[in-house]
């Protein structure tokens, strides 16, 4: 992912249906601990994902250190039902 011209060039993996035409709004979390998702997170920590409001529990991590995989199951165990994995690093395809 690179800025250019105001513009976030990213890629996007859906893991469940969002019907056409319909919104998705959520709280985004983010665990300086575990900052790259890949540790299995306490499932005591579930209290803090419990949908409220009909506002979804999003979850940021950076990338490296394990699979995209893993981050989002990591992250689906808690209760989060997006996952935002951050790459900061330009690649040439």
């Amino acid at each position: 992912m690179f800025i250019d011209n105001g513009i976030i060039e990213a890629s996007y993996s859906n893991f469940g249906y969002i019907p056409y035409g319909q919104t998705i709004m959520g709280i985004i979390h983010y665990d300086p601990i575990n900052a790259t998702g890949c540790k299995e997170y306490d499932k005591n920590e579930e209290l803090h994902f419990h949908r409220y409001n009909d506002v979804t529990p999003f979850m940021v991590a950076m990338r490296g250190e394990c699979s995209f995989v893993q981050k989002a199951r990591n992250m689906e165990n808690i209760g989060v039902a997006v996952s935002i994995v951050v790459d900061d690093q330009a690649e040439t395809i």
